[in-house]
């Protein structure tokens, strides 16, 4: 049986899978996440809760990527830098509605996690931070002196590294023991079995025929009769064996390719969901070239990353228009339904295009996700069209986060989250002066 990932280990990436359960289902803080990522996680387990559900979100280690593969994409900007680690596992979800189990997923998956760390410590002393433990916007030197509210004290090694965003997807390979211990091994014995019972029935078919043979002849007195039946006999016997021979190579052999056929069949299912990202491939590079004239340190993996956090928070929060980062006028309803925003791996460039200061994206999410209604819980696969906006005069922040709005006018740091207006000077603020924003999310038709 595959381990579990540990909440006590030394590995970062390992510890939030771990924690991940705890955080969605009880409301337990997931210290290893950056402040944007724990409200996002906060909106699903009130949502879940506000059904009046629970829910159990269990990952173990399986596969040849189980202790993690960095991928190489990295972006920075003068103070933070931001990489990606995939890992493989085992994903097992189940919802409960007073104590009655209503769905069971079980799946092979892989989780990329986004880490995000400091240059140096001295580069981000000045660097607006929330206090981990009261919530107060401050500088970060002033949290390592001492929190102004609360008076905790946090080493560096406490706000960073963090990770910043995640998101689970399919995972199409197959390990050996997977491939042949679970699927081609079992097809072999069941068609060795059915090859070796259907040689039993005929050969018992055939001795009961020979036995009837010999009480005829006995009762005739017919020796020609009694020869025959004792032949009879004789070849069932032989057939036995033969069949049981025969069993066990051809069952064997069927068996494989009877197997490998359903790991293809399998495999293929799996993949066609990806199939659905072939038309955007060509824009991905266009998107990025575009958006690299803006800004040097611009990434598309950052960009897609930061689009799945934002429509997760969208689709799980109960009023969608008092998201800071969101100026649209609502969205579709059933969203209200929604208990799980899983990405299916593809974030598709359809239109990008200026008017005046600002830069207007329009792309289409590829999500699985999990609804609740009519007191039954279902999986949907579908694809969310999103319209975003950003100015195209700020260089993109790689630290920018809706829990830590830096209001434009007087200076001061806040939750936006809590707070759409700022606190202090009651000024206003523009999400798409500073992050992208977006302006309109809906089912793609």
């Amino acid at each position: 049986m595959a381990a579990e990932f540990r909440k006590d280990s030394d590995i970062i990436f390992e510890r939030f899978i771990a924690g991940l359960d705890d955080s969605i289902n009880n409301g337990e803080r997931l210290k290893d996440a950056d402040r944007d990522l724990q409200y996002s996680l906060h909106l699903q387990n009130q949502r879940i809760k506000r059904h009046g559900l629970t829910a159990s979100f269990n990952y173990s280690t399986r596969g040849n990527l189980s202790g993690g593969l960095n991928l190489g994409d990295k972006w920075r900007d003068g103070h933070y830098i931001n990489s990606v680690e995939v890992r493989s596992c085992g994903q097992k979800e189940e919802f409960f509605k007073d104590g009655k189990k209503l769905f069971k997923y079980k799946e092979r998956s892989k989780i990329h996690q986004t880490l995000t760390s400091v240059t140096s410590p001295e580069d981000v002393a000045d660097d607006e931070y929330i206090c981990p433990d009261c919530g107060t916007p401050t500088k970060i030197k002033n949290l390592i002196d001492g929190c102004p509210s609360c008076g905790n004290k946090f080493k560096m090694s406490e706000l960073y590294p963090k990770i910043s965003d995640y998101h689970i997807e399919p995972d199409f390979s197959y390990t050996y023991g997977e491939m042949f211990g679970k699927t081609i091994l079992p097809a072999m014995g069941i068609t060795t079995g059915v090859f070796l019972l259907l040689g039993i029935i005929l050969s018992v078919l055939l001795a009961l025929l020979g036995v009837l043979g010999v009480v005829g002849a006995k009762v005739t007195g017919d020796s020609s009769t009694m020869n025959n039946a004792m032949s009879i006999l004789g070849n069932s016997v032989s057939m036995f064996l033969f069949s049981g021979i025969m069993a066990i190579f051809s069952g064997a052999v069927q068996g494989w390719i009877i197997g490998t056929i359903i790991v293809l069949i399998r495999f293929a299912i799996l993949s066609s969901k990806k199939l659905s990202a072939v038309p955007y491939l060509g824009t991905v590079r266009q998107f990025e070239e575009f958006m690299k004239k803006i800004s040097p340190e611009f990434s598309y993996f950052f960009f897609a990353g930061k689009v799945m956090s934002m429509v997760k928070m969208m689709l799980l929060s109960d009023d969608p228009t008092e998201l800071p980062f969101y100026n649209g006028k609502g969205i579709n309803p059933a969203y209200k339904n929604v208990i799980e925003v899983a990405s299916r791996g593809v974030v598709g460039l359809v239109d990008i295009k200026t008017e005046g200061d600002y830069v207007f994206c329009t792309s289409d999410v590829f999500l699985t996700n999990t609804y609740y209604m009519n007191g039954k819980v279902s999986r949907v696969d579908e694809t969310v069209r999103v319209v975003m906006k950003k100015n195209v005069n700020k260089p993109v922040k790689m630290r920018f986060q809706i829990t830590g709005i830096h209001c434009p006018n007087c200076g001061a740091s806040f939750d936006a989250t809590k707070n759409k207006t700022c606190p202090y000077c009651g000024g206003t603020y523009k999400i798409e002066d500073e992050d992208w924003s977006i302006e309109f999310l809906d089912r793609k038709s």
